[in-house]
């Protein structure tokens, strides 16, 4: 907050003292943005403000608007989609610092595990989360009657659930304003069941209707409008409201209406591959990423909005009238309609005179109820589209909000509609007045967020309610809160939002709204200058975050508090807001910092009560203790960085902040603060240390886990080497001494602390008992004035870090390089090898040009060489994009973004660009201004127009050589795509999700040399790019783990039932969808999947893969291999339309994900999964391309000789032989046997089971020749004699077998009769084969009737031959 360490000023700038001091760099913990404030999160407002212990609780860093962190400050950088993910969230451990012990605390996971270890059985225990089964009955008033339906719960939920399940409700979704009463006693929606003695099993709980207020009005409102929005609408498709497309759910829809109809399914063409998906399509097109909006939607009103009539008058609201609005229903009439106490009625106003009697008497608790009887068409259409909205299963997750926005970078075009309360909705200042309700939680005023966030971080955590009630109020806080921080960021660009210190300049200026300090990214007052500058600047609140990242999982008891922080990349600016801290605004800046710097160490505050706080940090992080002098001569002792500041706020909490440099600095890079011979003889070979923009450069904390690893590994075998040999000198001088008396033992104990102080010595240990290797980040610093520069222990502290370097380039580096070897194999795509680079060798994004150079005489390392070199383009281009967007006003930004992209990405060499007369008149006036203006940055600019392909990759590889040292072969997009084999639709996404950048959903004409591929109105929108420090829920940490043991023991039952707990506790604390119940879904299908239990494994699997479209992207790689998974298990549960349908999702996704144009491993198994697939349901049209496609890739990936090329040939073979296409079977079945008697041997079981087929397909081939030749000497009476020769299929079962095996499903594989078996009396011959009979009769048989047609594919009951397992690899 308060710091000049950062690149804003401080809040107290709002004082007239401190418009002119440097600014306060940007520092907190907290998630990403929910959706709205629910009703829940008023109990969690009101609730708890008692106070507590607690610790921050874990946390991850995200980046929700689809960049990845700038350079390599800030580590787990997730892109949702627009944004989202870059972390691989299948293992959220790999988040866990090493030093971090497993957390602990939920008493029923322990128990279970407990169990689990003594080898019981945990089934039908309760639990705390599972604590007593019940079922109510749920009466609902449906006019003389009530509708009762019985509702089956748990007594640790919350009664809040039962209103959850009537929103989800067809025929109670519409209600809001009610109450929930047991025996004439209403209960409080945030209470659990077990509070109330009234409710228990078979009791009955009915729905009240309450009379209405404005609040409950404006969400009536907002809820009747929301169901009229179809699924696919698009607020969707603009990460609106907390909403974001899926294609699963519309897929499903069009799958359910082709099976209803029994003719569809005899049509084969249901089955045919879309264009866009098949074999030879390897450049994905980006006109079919999202589901096209749905157009024929059902209309229930023409126009719903408000009354200019509004407000009432006095009055009126003493007679109960809240609100008027005017509608126009479908008949063409329009009615005034009154919102009142008691409900809703026509009135007799008219645009032109005020009447607010009622027209009639009636008053309809709903708008539903009350446009029913007023129009006919609304009554059927919306009966139509709730019934479209609640059929299948999977609707739910369309509607639930996300937890976290996801944007998107790719939008189908959207037709406009008229919608007030949508305009009201954009408005800076709708929290307070717009239909929404943003007031829920604290009416009439801002909420007070620092405020809320520290006490919910006090709160108890020590039993599992508590955990949970805890991280419940905590995350929604943070959700809020970061969802206020990106409107408020937004505002500030666009303008919408007024400066505090409207007399500076723009990059000064400072903002507050809605209780959140805002500032921007720019080096006010020279503060960062001999650090960089603006690059300093920007770069200070990614280390910042990464610092606060770590701090979060400090499990210490000194009450040491960070403030709720988000970064906010929009439109080329960088604005941080902050949480403020109480009392701030009204100090000096001079006097706000009781400990640390506002100089970077020139003047040092220091408080003995802040350094014994800090004490637990310093060892967390591993900083040395060391001393400086300060700037009146006396000597400090800091266990921290200098930059680190300490606040007492005026609520006695100790704030800190300013966490930039808690980890080891980077020397690699700082060129003119250290010398070569500062460096290690390993850094001096590479040519460091190296010039970098800015000197804030410090290496990753995972890097510095990893080398205390090999540190400590080093040190324990050095000094087990140095035991034995002081044994061996002892028993060559004593020989076989006697048992020692105690004198002697003592003295032995001694001289092994002796030995061991003098091995932590000289491994640098700063303790002499035992291995302690601290680093001081101020070491390398100039400003910081050590009080021994020289000595002894500054000298060990600079061997520490060159020690760290040197480990990265020896160790680190080539470890990575090694396994980067096998991704050409493995489902490992771009985002995945960036989440190995950071998270598992914690290596910077700085360092990839130097990682690079080492793999481009590599053949075998091409494909991650691809990966790398388009991550470096789309970084340097990153760089160029925000300087030239700042450059342009808004005016122009659609003509300029689009003129960049095409510069960069099309083939034209010399695109041009319009400016609008309106932007030339502005430059006349421009060059009449003398005296520069406050608000310069917003004047128009048209140096864009200057920029062509030649200048912008010109810059783009200098960029490259300043920041990594790379250089790119190239100058423009086509030869660099072809240097790098890069495809170029990847290259788009990759740059678009970094920047923000939103554009239309069509094909693009990028390698078009004549035309430009991009104009103005392709440019949807620039969506901001959220970095935050984002919760890590403890319960799925150890769920996940306990899960994971359970099943190491067999016990698949314990694991689905802490998985199911976890299920059950994760939507209470988060209650929207996120990636984290994606994965728990995911894993709760693996488990079914592994159980046999398909039917339940396809139901979590959907809901798996609806939930990461939704929360992390629809082109995410996550969500690429989820759908994968999917088409599997639907295959598996005989579903084949709709497994179709994924499987061609996911190759779709593949190649749309893929970053090099070589084959690759996964597109191997999805053709042959693919092939397979319409192989078994005999739609051998398609089969045989997939598998040649297969066949070609193997051939290329692996070689002619291997065994993937082997299967690949042999599932071939069984494809021609059902054909009856016996001589290109013989051929493929051939290469087959090769291959065996080459790798296996000759008398392998699958050798001679490979020629066991060959011999009976040389049989078959031979008997059908002769029938052939039979058919044509007699005509149509020998077809039953073709029929009786063909192979069947592989068998359903053995098409299951060997998709789990290749897609590395952990299915366990059932006992299946091994062998091949031929059939004497197969299916119908395929269409291609009796046209060949239908050919030789003339095109009909002797009859006059034509010639048989294919037989459709089945549903159910697929058989055939039977294969063993072992025959699949």
């Amino acid at each position: 907050m308060v710091s000049s360490t950062a690149n804003n000023s401080t809040p107290a700038v709002a004082s007239a003292s401190t418009a002119s001091s440097p600014g306060a760099s940007p520092h907190g913990t907290i998630p990403t943005g929910n959706i709205g404030v629910t009703l829940a999160d008023q109990g969690d407002v009101h609730q708890v403000l008692k106070n507590g212990s607690a610790s921050n609780g874990s946390a991850k860093v995200t980046d929700e608007g689809g960049a990845s962190s700038e350079e390599d400050s800030v580590g787990e950088m997730a892109v949702t989609s627009g944004g989202h993910s870059g972390a691989d969230m299948r293992d959220i451990s790999q988040y866990l610092p090493l030093y971090v012990i497993p957390l602990s605390g939920l008493e029923n996971l322990a128990n279970l595990q407990a169990k689990i270890q003594q080898g019981g059985d945990t089934a039908g225990e309760p639990t705390e989360l599972q604590e007593k089964q019940i079922t109510v009955n749920i009466a609902v008033p449906q006019g003389a009657s009530d509708d009762v339906f019985q509702m089956p719960m748990n007594t640790a939920d919350l009664v809040h659930e039962i209103r959850l399940v009537l929103s989800d409700r067809e025929t109670t979704c519409h209600r809001t304003s009610y109450s929930l009463q047991v025996d004439g006693t209403a209960i409080d929606l945030f209470a659990e069941i077990k509070q109330y003695e009234q409710i228990k099993d078979g009791c009955t709980v009915r729905l009240v209707d309450e009379p209405y207020t404005p609040l409950e009005v404006r969400r009536h409102v907002r809820q009747f409008l929301d169901l009229q929005n179809p699924l696919d609408n698009e607020n969707a498709c603009r990460s609106e409201e907390g909403q974001a497309p899926s294609f699963l759910i519309p897929a499903t829809f069009e799958t359910e209406a082709i099976q209803q109809r029994s003719t569809s399914m005899d049509n084969a063409s249901v089955f045919d591959p879309p264009e866009y998906c098949t074999p030879d399509c390897t450049e994905a097109s980006l006109a079919h990423l999202i589901p096209g909006l749905d157009e024929k939607q059902p209309r229930c009103l023409k126009r719903f909005e408000p009354s200019g009539w509004n407000p009432p008058s006095g009055g009126r609201r003493l007679k109960g009238d809240l609100y008027y609005y005017i509608v126009e229903i479908l008949e063409e009439r329009r009615f005034h309609i009154t919102a009142s106490v008691s409900g809703f009625f026509v009135n007799k106003s008219t645009e032109s005179e005020f009447s607010p009697e009622p027209e009639t008497k009636a008053v309809y608790q709903t708008l539903v109820d009350l446009f029913r009887d007023l129009s006919p068409g609304f009554r059927r259409n919306y009966s139509m589209l709730i019934k479209r909205r609640f059929k299948a299963m999977l609707t739910p997750f369309a509607r639930v909000a996300l937890s976290r926005p996801n944007y998107l970078w790719v939008l189908p075009k959207c037709k406009p509609t008229w919608d007030m309360f949508r305009w009201e909705d954009s408005l800076p200042q709708s929290e307070l007045f717009c239909s929404k309700g943003y007031e829920d939680v604290i009416p009439f005023q801002c909420r007070d967020w620092n405020e809320e966030l520290q006490t919910f971080r006090d709160l108890p955590h020590s039993t599992g309610q508590e955990i949970n009630q805890r991280e419940r109020s905590l995350m929604r806080t943070q959700f809020d809160f970061i969802q206020m921080a990106v409107r408020g960021a937004k505002g500030v660009v666009d303008g919408s939002i007024s400066p505090i210190n409207p007399a500076d300049d723009y990059r000064s200026q400072l903002f507050i709204w809605n209780n959140i300090f805002f500032s921007l990214g720019f080096d006010v007052k020279d503060h960062f200058k001999d650090l960089g500058g603006d690059h300093a600047a920007f770069a200070a609140p990614n280390n910042d975050l990464l610092g606060l990242k770590f701090l979060t999982f400090i499990p210490s008891e000194e009450k040491l508090y960070t403030l709720g922080t988000a970064v906010v990349d929009y439109r080329g600016y960088r604005v941080t807001a902050q949480t403020i801290i109480p009392g701030i605004l009204e100090r000096e800046q001079d006097n706000a910092v009781q400990y640390g710097s506002v100089d970077f160490g020139k003047t040092n505050q220091w408080d003995a009560d802040f350094a014994k706080r800090l004490n637990v940090v310093s060892k967390w992080f591993h900083l040395a203790s060391h001393k400086i002098i300060n700037h009146d001569e006396k000597e400090l002792e800091l266990s921290t960085s200098v930059e680190l500041k300490g606040i007492i706020g005026n609520d006695k909490r100790y704030y800190i902040l300013d966490l930039i440099r808690m980890f080891p600095p980077d020397i690699h890079f700082l060129e003119g603060m250290v010398s070569a011979a500062d460096v290690g003889e390993a850094a001096r070979k590479e040519g460091f240390p190296r010039k970098f923009p800015h000197k804030l450069t410090s290496f990753r904390p995972e890097l510095v886990d990893s080398f205390l690893l090999q540190r400590q590994e080093a040190f324990e075998n050095a000094f087990e080497t140095n035991e034995r040999q002081n044994h061996k000198q002892n028993q060559a001088v004593n020989g076989e001494a006697s048992k020692p008396d105690s004198a002697k033992q003592e003295a032995e104990k001694a001289a092994m602390k002796d030995r061991l102080r003098a091995l932590a010595t000289t491994f640098g240990s700063a303790s002499d008992e035992e291995l302690d290797i601290r680093f001081n980040p101020d070491i390398f610093t100039p400003s910081v004035r050590h009080s021994d520069p020289e000595g002894v222990e500054s000298k060990r502290q600079k061997e520490q870090i060159v020690n760290l370097g040197e480990f990265l380039l020896t160790h680190q580096i080539p470890a990575f390089i090694a396994e980067l070897s096998q991704l050409r194999f493995e489902p490992t795509l771009s985002e995945g090898i960036m989440i190995r680079l950071r998270n598992n060798f914690g290596i910077n994004v700085r360092y990839l040009g130097l990682i690079a150079g080492k793999m481009k005489s590599r053949p075998d390392l091409s494909y991650p060489f691809t990966v790398v070199v388009a991550e470096l383009i789309s970084r340097s281009a990153k760089h160029l994009f925000r300087q030239y967007a700042q450059s342009v006003g808004q005016q122009n930004l659609a003509a300029a973004v689009s003129h960049f992209l095409n510069c960069m990405f099309g083939s034209c060499p010399s695109p041009q660009t319009t400016t609008p007369q309106s932007l030339a008149n502005v430059q006349i006036r421009k060059r009449r201004v003398k005296k520069p203006q406050a608000d310069s940055h917003r004047q128009q600019s048209i140096d864009y127009r200057s920029f062509s392909p030649k200048t912008l990759w010109a810059r783009i590889k200098t960029d490259l050589q300043e920041h990594y040292g790379f250089a790119l072969d190239g100058d423009s997009i086509d030869t660099v795509l072809v240097a790098y084999s890069i495809r170029r639709n990847f290259l788009l996404r990759l740059f678009c999700r970094k920047v923000g950048i939103q554009i239309l959903q069509k094909e693009y004409a990028l390698a078009n040399k004549r035309s430009q591929a991009f104009v103005d109105e392709d440019i949807i929108n620039l969506f901001p790019v959220v970095k935050c420090v984002s919760p890590l829920l403890k319960i799925i940490h150890e769920a996940r783990t306990y899960s994971a043991s359970a099943l190491k023991t067999g016990n698949i039952r314990a694991a689905l039932d802490i998985l199911s707990d976890c299920l059950s506790s994760q939507s209470v604390i988060q209650g929207g969808i996120s990636s984290e119940l994606a994965l728990l879904y995911f894993e709760t299908a693996q488990l079914h999947y592994l159980s046999d239990e398909v039917p339940f494994a396809v139901l979590e699997m959907e809901k798996a893969v609806v939930c990461s479209e939704r929360a992390r992207g629809l082109d995410d790689e996550t969500t690429f291999s989820y759908t994968l998974v999917l088409a599997i298990m639907l295959y598996h549960n005989e579903q084949p339309l709709l497994a179709l349908r994924c499987a061609y999702r996911a190759r779709y996704l593949f190649c749309l994900l893929n970053p090099s144009t070589e084959p690759h491993g996964f597109l191997f198994r999805l053709d042959l999964s693919i092939g397979v697939m319409l192989h078994g349901l005999r739609y051998h049209q398609h089969s045989v391309a997939y598998l040649m496609s297969a066949v070609n890739i193997s051939e290329k990936l692996y070689g002619a000789e291997h065994l993937e090329t082997a299967l690949a040939h042999y599932v071939l073979a069984r494809d021609k032989a059902c054909r009856g296409e016996f001589r290109d079977a013989l051929q493929h079945q051939k290469v087959v046997v090769s291959i065996y008697k080459k790798i296996l041997g000759e008398n392998a079981v699958k050798t001679l089971e490979a020629c066991q087929l060959y011999g009976q397909l040389t049989e078959q081939g031979v008997s059908y020749a002769r029938q052939l030749n039979e058919i044509q000497r007699r005509g149509a009476k020998a077809i039953t004699l073709v029929q009786s020769t063909f192979i069947l299929p592989m068998s359903h079962m053995s098409i299951c077998e060997l998709l789990s095996v290749k897609n590395d499903m952990r299915y366990r594989v059932s006992n299946i009769t091994p062998g091949l078996y031929l059939s004497t009396c197969g299916p119908t011959p395929d269409s291609d084969v009796m046209s060949q009979v239908a050919a030789l009769l003339g095109n009909s048989g002797e009859d006059g009737r034509s010639a048989p047609g294919p037989s459709p594919p089945r549903e159910k009951n697929l058989s055939g031959a039977q294969m063993s397992a072992d025959d699949l690899d």
